[in-house]
């Protein structure tokens, strides 16, 4: 995909992503934050850029992909870490949507980095892990999925959620975590009236939502 002729992106982070592909990433721009370019790799994908400081990728490797696509390389002394680096490259091409993928692991001070990513950040709307889908909703949503799916709601600032088929439904404002509700139908709607939510679930939980 070539810059600017898609409003939405993907960025691969380094850490533990999705073993297979569960998003739909055609006609899309694809951005490889330094490690994050294994991912991309191991889902048959190839990357439009590849930004950061490139050391974790071999010389041998970099060598390959500079041939095929647009590489940014930065410094390691540097004030941004690689995926803010790579949101900020998706931003300028256009993209209105973008995806976070990868970034589950050992390293609790890189997850919370990304996490404050994430919050911070309006034009990435989700974030996926090896396990989670986390998605920002501050509108109505209809969530079509499987009786028994699990969700759980962080609220970011004054949020009003109302929900209908959950087991435990969410009416007013939202104060603390809501973990760990279940859908009691094949869906859901939630509706946001001021505020954002992180929407939680499993990843094999969210393919059922995507079908």
């Amino acid at each position: 995909m070539q810059q600017g002729k898609s409003k939405q992106a993907f960025v691969f982070v380094g850490g533990k992503g999705p073993a297979v592909p569960v998003v739909d990433t055609k006609d899309a721009y694809i951005i490889a934050a330094d490690s994050g370019l294994h991912l991309i790799s191991r889902w048959g994908l190839h990357a439009d850029l590849l930004v950061g400081d490139c050391d974790s990728l071999s010389d041998s490797l970099l060598q390959v992909v500079s041939d095929i696509m647009e590489v940014q390389e930065w410094s390691a002394d540097k004030d941004y870490s690689d995926a803010e680096l790579a949101v900020r490259a998706a931003i300028t091409t256009g993209s209105l949507e973008i995806t976070l993928i990868g970034g589950e692991g050992e390293r609790v001070d890189h997850f919370l980095a990304l996490l404050e990513l994430f919050k911070k950040e309006k034009h990435l709307r989700r974030w996926i892990t090896a396990t989670t889908w986390m998605e920002k909703v501050n509108q109505e949503k209809l969530l079509r999925g499987k009786k028994g799916i699990i969700l759980s709601f962080f609220p970011i600032g004054d949020v009003h959620i109302y929900t209908e088929n959950l087991k435990w439904n969410l009416n007013g404002k939202l104060t603390q975590i809501s973990l760990s509700n279940e859908m009691i139908d094949d869906h859901c709607r939630i509706i946001v009236r001021n505020g954002t939510v992180f929407l939680m679930m499993r990843v094999e939980d969210a393919r059922c939502y995507l079908c």
